[in-house]
Parts: C-alpha cells; structure tokens; sequence
C-alpha cells in the first residue's frame, strides 16, 4: 500500500492543541465515545494486504524475505516475526497491532529489517538510560522538538476549557508484550490500586492532584475514560501524560492481568505467598516485582522487551516486541531493529575506550566531555562514526549550592547572607575554569534560563558573573566577614575561621571535581578556607536529604524547554533544590513537614501553585516570569558557565538518528526521537 492511502486508512493523529487553545468541549458519554475516531475504510485496500499497489511499499508479511530496501519490496513484519507466525508460534500481524496504529514518520528515511543497537550502561545505577532509549512509551509524548505534547499510547486526549477534566482514547486492539489486551482498566489499575494504595506509596504523588485533591477516573468503556480534576490543572499533560515518571510512566506500566497476582486486593493469598518467596508482606512483594528493569516478566509497551532481569550479568539485551504498535508511512511494523545491546561497565575511561573504537553504533552519555571530545574526534575514521549535536538544555554545568538551612545557626546565618554569596560569585574566575575544563565552549552566566530560552532574563543570568576580586572582598566584608587570621583567612563572628568542604559527587559528571577545584583555589585567594571533596554519589545524597553538607557542586536543569516542569534552582521546589531542602519539603509537603521559609520564598511557591492551576499557556509563562523576578532577588546558588551544545557518537550505518537531539532526562532524550525507527544499513 502507498503511503497516501495508508495515512488514509489509519491517520497519523494530530498534536494536541498548544493548552491555551484547547478547544471547547462537551463531556457527555456520546461526545466521549465519538473522540479520536479514526479513518474511514478504504475500499479496495486492505492495511495488511500482502501484494502492493503500484505505488510501491507493501510486501508479504509471511516471507522472511527482502528485509533489505535494495532486494525488493519492503516486508509488513520483521522476517523473524513471520517465520514465527508460519510456524504457528504467534498470531497474523493483523490481530497483534492496533486498529489504529500509531504512524511514525521517520527522521530521514524508510529503514530495513535486522541489525543491533549497541551501547552501554554505567554500572546497575544508570537504569535511566534504559528508561530514556527503551522506555519513553507513555500516554502522549513529547513532539521531537519539545514544543508540543502529541499522542502516543492514547489516541487522542483533550483538555476541557477549565482544566480539570481530560477525556482520553485509547487504540483499540493493543496490547501488552504478552499479547493481552491494553484497556482502561490498567490505567484505572495503576492509578486507583498502584498510586493510591497507601500502603504501596504512603504520599500521593503531587502530579496526581491539584488544589490538594486526588484525581479520579471516570470509565466510559475499555478505550475511553476520563481524568477528572476538582480543581484546575494546567500542566497535567506535561507532568504526567508526557513526562515519565523514574522507572516508568505512571499510568502504561502496571498491567493489570500480571500485578493483581501480588495486589492483596486480588488475591487473598498474597501476604503468605510473598511470605514464602522471603519478602516481609504483599508490598514489599508488589513492589519488588515492579522495580521495572530488575524484572524482565512484567509485561510492556516498549519496542524492545528484556531478556533477562537488569544486573544479573554483565549486558542487558532486548529483543523486539511482537505486539509493538506503531508502523512506519509503508504499513511495516516497527521497530526495524531486531535488538538493543546494553554492556553495563562500571568505569567511564572503559566506555571511553569502547567508544573511540567505534563498538557503539549510538551513544550520547557518560563520556561524552569537552575534554574528551578530540580523542573521539581523532578516532572517528578508524571508528566508523560521526559526531552529532546534543542540544544541551541544562542552566548550567557548574552550580555551587550552600546549604541555606544548615543546622547550626551560625553558619546558617553566613550561607543565608546574600553579600556572602555575591562576593564568592565575583571571586570565581569563569574565563580561567572555561579554558582549563571545557576547551572555551562555556558561555559564563548563573543558574538561569539560557539565551535561547523565551524565559531569557539577561540581568538574572548575568548578574555578578564578573571576575573581580575587589568586589569579592567588599561583599565579604559586607558579610561581617572583614576580620582575618594570622594566615589571612577570614574569621566569622565568633572568631573562628570561615572554613567549609564543598562536595562533589563521584561519577556524576567528570569535569565537577576539576571545576571545582578551580572554585576552590579561587576563594583561597579571598581569604575563604574552602576545599573540595568528591564522595560516593549515594552518600552524598543522604547528606543532601538529612542536611549534613554545607556545599554541594551539581549541574542545573531548566535551561531550555523544561523551565517551568524543573524549576529546582529558581525556588526550593524538590529535594532536588539542594540549597534549601527544608524548605523544600515545605512546599512539597503542603506546610506539613520540613520548615516554614521566608515570605518572598514563600510568595513564590504560591506563584507555581497557581501555575499549576492555570489552564492558559500564556498567562502559565507570564507568573513564571514573575516567579523569577524574585529568583534574581533572592539569587540562591553561584552557577559557573553553561554550555549550549554537546555531542553524541553515531554510527556510519546506523541511521534515522536527527542531526541534533535535544538533551534532557525530562525530555527524555532520545526516546522522543523515535528510537523504533532507527535501523542498521
């Protein structure tokens, strides 16, 4: 079947509309039933037929033949698919995908059957970049250029006018890598017996609420239902329907046919039969089972299925999904290629090595540094890869946090004085730690939204980045900190030196300690008896959560794209806001734990709470803009340099790969770009 009449007889769905366009709606049952109907039939042509029209495309779905675009026309299935269905161990293609198939239009061209995806996994810790290359199949998903949130498992979903109720479509037909059916029963499952137990998960997830309130499922039959609000929420498509959410995404990761087996709720049994298997009762049971990678049984909706649990040996493989729902403009299911290959390596110098001898085919983490840029760069032809652009959309690689609610008064009162931290900003020599640690491909600002960025704020990102020791020395002064010792360090006001550790964690990012250590020197020279320590990454975030630091180094993320869905450095908004994590837990926890923070910080939480309520696009990025007048106020942590682009290696043959991808665990970087359609020439 040619392209044209195959949009036609299953459409590829439309983005949703931008949220302050959202159109009306009337959300009768009828109404409901009648969202994201698909194509009429076309006569004359069948999606599966076997023989193809004169258009081309098309192919036999039982042939194990042609799997190359050059040897003749382009099969449905992959051969090893249709050898298994002629052998009777799987059913046609046309009972295994969706009524309506999601179409995927590939980043360059049709690809071809076969061929592995190789690359590697920095120990058993870095499961996210299983989640962002395997992983990304959620409700709807982000467009490849972060700009809008289009459907993906749903067929359709839209937002009524007041933003509390989302009517979602399902595909009709699809199922689970076991080939069970996907139905609105295992949304209601995850949500209502998974999210909402309690037991399982004590605290509500805030991305399952709005004004306080829990959403609630109304089922109109197994393909439609509707997420219900008591209040507006003007970001649930990008915090929850687009964005996963850790291992998996909260509502395609819980199929109900396999979970209930350990649900107290389906099965009486389930205390004495965890019991037996060693756990302590059904929810450490339940909850060991959906630890997502480490258990390779749980049914999916990825395009490639674990062969085995994650950290049992040395490489994760991943086959390709049978029942996998989506096919390219030509009918052909996807994805083109047979398996991913994950070689878990504890040491980034050997993924390093393996890199620069070309054993990766697509790779984009770990190692992919300014300092080590020109050794890969070297070894590209003898490799057989090439370099592409990561978009990089992190405010900064650099940011000094102090601990803004240190336990001990004193220097509470020091790392909250704001002249102390201006002058440490005037005291970093930005120019000098670009050189030295990324090759001049920095561009010095603070922790803030970068220029390319609708959030850009050139006076919040610039402000006292200057290298200027004599400022440095007033701000201290002005701190209270005017008085030195013998050595010419800085005493506080009890008479004791200013002393601190600044910690880094290991193996997070690997020009941190160098960058530090520049830090580091340059406070020296200010009469400030800092140092650097680089510990066990672990260690340092139990540190973070407890309070037990004084200073933290990390990268900042809410550069570009995800300002408003990661705002972590411009109000202490997570556990992620390092500087002040009690007043975090404030903020997340509704005022019932953690510490109650000043009146502007406090004036911005109820900024972003109502962000969070408001269904217009606009009027969400106008109190955002609001929200980081008082960032520039308050001016929490001392970001470095910002790097606009990074790089990725790929393979000569391995293509469809966008010439630039955007960067971002939020974005979920590849997995928007289509990974299914990938394929080895």
């Amino acid at each position: 079947m040619n392209q044209d009449k195959t949009r036609e007889l299953y459409p590829v769905s439309d983005s949703i509309k931008r949220l302050s366009a959202a159109p009306a709606m009337t959300l009768d049952r009828r109404s409901i039933l009648l969202l994201g109907a698909s194509g009429a039939a076309l006569a004359g042509c069948s999606f599966f037929e076997s023989e193809p029209n004169d258009g081309g495309g098309g192919g036999s779905s039982g042939s194990p033949d042609g799997g190359e675009a050059s040897s003749g026309p382009k099969p449905l299935e992959a051969p090893e698919l249709a050898a298994r269905v002629e052998a009777g161990e799987l059913p046609e293609l046309s009972e295994r995908l969706p009524k309506n198939p999601l179409v995927v239009e590939p980043n360059d061209r049709i690809g071809q059957y076969g061929g592995t995806w190789t690359s590697a996994i920095l120990g058993t810790a870095d499961w996210p970049w299983l989640s962002r290359t395997v992983g990304y199949e959620a409700l709807m998903r982000w467009s490849i250029d972060w700009k809008d949130v289009i459907p993906n498992v749903a067929e359709s979903v839209e937002q009524s006018d007041d933003g509390r109720e989302f009517a979602v479509t399902l595909r009709e037909g699809l199922k689970w890598s076991d080939g069970e059916p996907f139905t609105a029963d295992d949304v209601i499952f995850a949500l209502e017996d998974v999210h909402k137990n309690t037991e399982l998960y004590p605290a509500l997830s805030e991305r399952l609420q709005s004004g306080g309130e829990p959403l609630v499922i109304d089922r109109i039959d197994d393909y439609h239902f509707i997420f219900k609000f008591a209040h507006p929420n003007g970001m649930f498509m990008q915090k929850c329907l687009a964005m996963k959410n850790g291992y998996q995404d909260m509502f395609c990761a819980y199929p109900k046919h396999y979970f209930e087996q350990f649900h107290i709720a389906y099965n009486d049994a389930a205390n004495e039969e965890a019991k037996a298997e060693g756990y302590a009762s059904w929810v450490d049971r339940f909850l060991a089972k959906a630890t997502y990678w480490e258990n390779s049984e749980i049914p999916l909706l990825h395009p490639w299925i674990a062969t085995s649990d994650f950290g049992e040996g040395s490489r994760l493989v991943l086959e390709r999904n049978p029942y996998y729902f989506k096919v390219d403009p030509e009918g052909s299911q996807l994805p083109y290629l047979d398996s991913v290959s994950m070689e878990i390596i504890a040491d980034p110098e050997v993924i390093l090595l393996k890199a620069s001898n070309g054993e990766f085919n697509f790779h984009t983490r770990h190692v992919m540094t300014p300092a080590n840029r020109p050794v890969l760069a070297e070894a590209r032809e003898a490799g057989n890869f090439e370099f592409i652009d990561l978009k990089n959309t992190l405010m900064n690689e650099l940011i000094v946090s102090f601990n803004l609610n240190h336990p001990d008064e004193a220097r509470r009162a020091l790392y909250q004085n704001r002249d102390f931290r201006v002058g440490l900003s005037y005291a970093i020599n930005r120019d000098e730690i670009n050189a030295a640690v990324f090759q001049g491909q920095g561009i010095i600002q603070q922790a803030a939204p970068v220029q390319d960025s609708e959030f850009w704020d050139e006076e919040l990102a610039m402000q006292y980045t200057e290298y200027d020791v004599d400022l440095a020395n007033e701000y201290l002064d002005k701190a209270g900190l005017s008085k030195r010792d013998s050595d010419g360090y800085r005493l506080d006001e009890n008479g004791d030196r200013v002393t601190f550790t600044v910690y880094v964690g290991a193996g997070n990012y690997l020009w941190h300690t160098p960058g530090t250590e520049m830090i580091v020197q340059n406070w020296q020279e200010v009469g400030i008896d800092a140092r650097t320590e680089t510990i066990d990454r672990g260690l340092l975030g139990t540190r973070i959560a407890s309070g037990d630091f004084e200073a933290t180094v990390f990268v900042g993320a809410g550069g570009y794209g995800e300002e408003m869905l990661e705002p972590r450095y411009m109000f202490p908004y997570s556990g992620d806001s390092q500087f002040a994590v009690e007043w975090a837990k404030w903020f997340s926890s509704q005022g019932t734990s953690g510490e109650e923070p000043p009146e502007r910080v406090r004036e911005q939480m109820e900024i972003y709470r109502t962000i969070e309520v408001t269904p217009s696009v606009q009027e969400q990025h106008d109190l955002f803009r609001d929200l980081l007048e008082i960032t520039k106020e308050q001016f929490y942590s001392i970001g470095v340099l910002s790097v606009p682009k990074t790089y990725a290696i790929v393979a000569n043959d391995f293509h469809n790969v966008p010439s630039e991808v955007i960067e971002s665990d939020r974005y979920n970087t590849p997995g928007p770009t289509n990974p299914e359609q990938y394929f080895v020439e």
